[in-house]
């Protein structure tokens, strides 16, 4: 986890000014680099870069200052995790921020003191070891530090890291007993060669500095030798200018020192801070190979350089062999870097194999360094040489291994492909450019009829219906020019059965171009019988007319209804209007979007929200129900409107929708509201004519009753004659039938008004016969008639 950057944020103040690709920071799987300016105060701007990435899973956000924009305003760099600013366009992005800086981030600040030290470390004691010899270092392993350090950071923060490093070497030069003017230009003169060597190593923008690479290893030898010549000849005139020494034995010292310096030490001071020593000393083979590779390489250098009996210098090289054999390019400069320090140590301590070189510590010196030089000139060519030709041999396997692969892959693939074919119902087929079948699936004696071997050899024309081959040839030929990266297009065309009979085909033709000549060489295809298909298509075209055409009809119908047709959602919402609909003063387009209840009189608006809601209840509408209420038209008069819905429902049979009749029915209701009206008039009409009826009846009763009872007492008297009593007795007779129609008529004022009451009594016909008759016997005596 990246630790939090001591930073504020004090403002934002400019615009954006520049904007520029940058390498990706090593550990971001993804960045978004982008430049803006910032003004600190007038006249002074400073370029920032932020780079935006996932590191470890928190959101990482990069600034590195260039101080070279402006000067005056140093330099400050940190790294740390800090909340992602917003991103927004470009076109956006006006406003910036101004950024100080009040501590250094403590990852840079460790680096840097850490470089420090090494330095002063190394340098101090490269200069005591070799203080017996010259004052010249054998072997100046400070600059690959330096520089293996620099390659692996921007160059915006080359400055901060230098610094402290030169200034560690002057401290060294101090402490080991320079003097102050050689203390502080020695320096000089090696950051020059490493600021050279640097860029040299930097200015492609490699990724990752590894010496195993050919090109790697070339620039650091160019870098090593230039720069080393640059600074031997700056410190050979500083030199000159302090005391009177041998200029050229000074050059070549100073040139060897540096030079070994770089090439030996700068791999693998790089490989140390990139993780990547690790892995160089444990290859890819076996650990237990590994560990016996180095431990004889330890023998070795033990046997060489730790006794002084025998001279076994020329046996060091050698050692080198099985590392190089065993490991990667990378681990041989460890190993030579191993030897060099080994070296330098026991001629420092007076043991080893520089006890045998005879001459002067100067001519010692010199022979240690040629000998280093050999080791490295000689073993990390032949090291990176074995590296590629084990990097080959790996391919070679590889190549092999893949093609043997990819043998037994496309043995697999065409038998499985066989297998398939036969068990397909579909027809796999290949032909040639002139069309010319050269392979046909058994799947077409089923489909055509036709035997494979009838067909191989035959062109596809003799097959394909007449009215289809130029179809077809144009579709190939667009096929041919598409390549085999063109989007397959569905090809049909009718097929000849053996029969004689025609079935409808398809397929989707591929073509293999042969990469030399750039021309097609095969088509392959796979082709179905879509007779079946071909002829749903042609129903559905049919029925689909058909229904456009009744839609048509049924739009032209509703566009002439006096009826409002309206299809509307569970909300209630218009999705569509019949013209009918203007008759609220709304065009159909502006109809829709509108609710059904927008222009119902508020009195009815419950009701008709019910019956919307009844609609989608999963039930089908009933039909008896009316649905009737009273809306507002255009003129601001209320119309009473019928609806007949019907519900139209989704794929999963649930209401989605309904489609409804719109009448206007107020004619209607005014004429059941004439008919109540005059039903109403004759109910009373009819009870006033049974309450006069049931009136009059009880007024003629008691004159009646009367009459019958005179008539009785008379026809009982003894002074009358027979006739005269026979007279009475009729009197009585008609006054009772007149008696029981007046009781008829009451029982039917009684029935009409829901009052009778039957009852059930015994009678005797003769008498009721015998009675009748003496009532008419007086009309029918006047009539000469005979009853």
């Amino acid at each position: 986890m990246l630790p939090r950057s001591f930073c504020e944020v004090q403002g934002a103040c400019a615009s954006l000014t520049a904007a520029a690709p940058f390498d990706q920071p090593q550990g971001f799987a993804s960045f978004a680099p982008e430049f803006h300016g910032f003004r600190r105060s007038p006249g002074e701007a400073v370029a920032v870069k932020r780079a935006f990435g996932r590191a470890g899973g928190k959101t990482a956000l990069a600034f590195d200052l260039d101080a070279r924009v402006a000067p005056r305003a140093g330099v400050i760099s940190f790294l740390g995790r800090v909340p992602p600013l917003d991103q927004t366009a470009e076109s956006d992005q006006k406003a910036v921020m101004a950024i100080t800086s009040k501590f250094a981030n403590w990852r840079f600040a460790a680096l840097a003191g850490g470089l420090a030290a090494s330095v002063f470390v190394v340098a101090a004691l490269s200069i005591l070891l070799s203080r017996d010899y010259t004052q010249i270092a054998a072997i100046w392993p400070v600059n690959a530090i330096i520089v293996a350090t620099l390659i692996g950071k921007e160059r915006a923060l080359w400055g901060p890291l230098l610094i402290p490093a030169y200034l560690a070497t002057i401290a060294a030069n101090l402490v080991t007993g320079n003097s102050p003017v050689l203390a502080i230009l020695f320096p000089a003169a090696n950051f020059a060669e490493i600021v050279f060597c640097s860029w040299l190593l930097t200015h492609q923008n490699t990724p990752q500095f590894e010496a195993g690479r050919v090109g790697d290893f070339v620039r650091l030898l160019v870098g090593a030798m230039v720069g080393a010549v640059c600074s031997a000849g700056i410190a050979t005139v500083i030199i000159m200018l302090q005391s009177d020494v041998a200029p050229l034995d000074l050059f070549l010292s100073w040139l060897s020192a540096d030079a070994l310096g770089l090439l030996i030490f700068t791999p693998t001071v790089s490989a140390l801070m990139n993780g990547t020593a690790m892995r160089a000393l444990r290859g890819e083979g076996a650990p237990q190979v590994a560990m016996l590779t180095w431990l004889g390489f330890a023998l070795g250098l033990g046997a060489v350089f730790g006794q002084s009996q025998l001279n076994l210098l020329p046996v060091a090289p050698l050692l080198l062999i099985p590392i190089a054999f065993v490991f990667e390019a990378s681990a041989v400069a460890l190993a030579i870097a191993a030897i060099s320090v080994v070296a330098i140590a026991a001629a420092a301590f007076g043991v080893g194999p520089t006890a045998f070189i005879p001459g002067s510590a100067s001519d010692k010196l010199h022979y240690l360094q040629g000998f280093l030089a050999l080791l490295v000139l000689a073993g990390m060519p032949a090291a990176i040489f074995l590296a590629g030709r084990k990097r080959v041999e790996q391919k070679l396997i590889a190549v092999a291994a893949e093609a043997v692969q990819a043998r037994d892959a496309l043995a697999f693939s065409e038998r499985q492909f066989a297998s398939i074919a036969e068990a397909a119902r579909d027809i796999f087929i290949r032909y040639e450019p002139d069309t010319t079948l050269t392979y046909v699936s058994p799947a077409c004696l089923s489909v055509l009829g036709y035997a494979p071997e009838e067909l191989v050899g035959r062109r596809i024309q003799e097959i394909v219906h007449p009215e289809d081959l130029g179809g077809a040839a144009k579709q190939l030929a667009a096929v041919a020019a598409a390549g085999p990266q063109g989007q397959p297009v569905p090809m049909r065309m009718r097929a000849l059965q053996k029969d004689g009979a025609w079935r409808w085909m398809e397929g989707r033709p591929r073509v293999v171009i042969d990469a030399q000549i750039g021309a097609p060489v095969m088509f392959y295809d796979v082709i179905r019988d879509v007779t079946l298909q071909r002829e749903l298509e042609l129903e559905l075209l049919a029925a689909r007319e058909r229904a456009e055409a009744s839609e048509r009809h049924y739009r032209v119908l509703a566009d002439h209804s006096p009826d409002i047709i309206v299809r509307a959602g569970p909300d209630g919402i218009v999705r569509y209007a019949s013209p009918a609909v203007r008759m609220f003063g709304l065009s159909p387009e502006e109809a829709i979007g509108r609710s059904t209840l927008e222009y119902v009189a508020p009195e009815d608006k419950a009701y008709a929200a019910q019956v919307v809601q009844e609609l989608f209840n999963g039930e089908e509408p009933d039909r008896s129900k009316r649905r009737e209420y009273r809306v507002i038209v255009a003129d601001g008069s209320l119309r009473w409107m019928e609806g007949n819905p019907s519900i139209v429902r989704d794929a999963e049979g649930k209401p989605a929708e309904f489609i409804t009749l719109f009448r206007d029915v107020t004619a209607r209701r005014e004429m059941e509201q004439e008919l109540v009206t005059a039903r109403e008039r004759a109910e009373a009409a009819t009870r006033a004519k049974s309450n006069f009826l049931a009136n009059m009846s009880h007024e003629l009763r008691t004159p009646l009753n009367s009459v019958i009872g005179f008539s009785r007492l008379l026809a009982a008297s003894k002074d009358l004659t027979e006739q005269d009593r026979r007279y009475a007795s009729l009197i009585e007779a008609s006054s009772r039938v007149t008696l029981s129609i007046i009781n008829d008529v009451l029982d039917f004022a009684a029935q009409e008004k829901g009052d009778i009451e039957l009852r059930e009594a015994s009678f005797s016909l003769r008498e009721l016969i015998a009675g009748v008759r003496d009532m008419m016997a007086p009309l029918a005596d006047a009539k000469d008639l005979m009853l």
